[in-house]
């Protein structure tokens, strides 16, 4: 039944993210450039990755040094299997929760202010900015979030 219910709120927050992406365009930017991605970390405070590894290179040293300094805050949503893979990130301070399904081959992160999805087809991400859409993304995976175990 949980595993029934994570599925149908992924396929809601695919079916909003492909709206999101459709219907945003002042907040919309794609970037590639894993240096300006990182540096787009560091505007946000809190983040909740969804998926089984960080997205590009060297968002783990932005989130490590943010995790240190206490700067940062982030939360981790994973496959129940994948869990223990995240030991080290908990003792940083990191959140990790576990769902019934299996891992992610990418991950898209997440914050009230921004969402930085991956673009396989492009091999790039895309970059959500706007006021509105953020946010409404961060609140559907609230959902999700609430429901995996720790």
């Amino acid at each position: 039944m949980r595993a029934k219910g994570l599925l149908a709120l992924a396929v809601v927050v695919v079916a909003g993210l492909g709206l999101a992406v459709g219907q945003t365009r002042s907040g919309l930017e794609r970037s590639g450039d894993a240096g300006h991605l990182a540096s787009l970390l560091r505007t946000q405070r809190e983040w909740l990755l969804v998926g089984s590894a960080f997205p590009f290179p060297g968002a783990d040293r932005v989130f490590a040094d943010g995790l240190r300094s206490r700067a940062i805050t982030l939360r981790v949503l994973t496959s129940s299997a994948e869990v223990s893979r995240w030991r080290d990130w908990m003792r940083l301070g990191a959140t990790v929760r576990g769902h019934a399904g299996s891992a992610a081959r990418s991950a898209i992160l997440v914050s009230p202010g921004m969402t930085i999805l991956p673009d396989p087809k492009r091999g790039d991400f895309i970059v959500l900015s706007d006021l509105e859409t953020p946010k409404v993304i961060a609140d559907r995976l609230e959902l999700a979030w609430r429901y995996a175990r720790p």
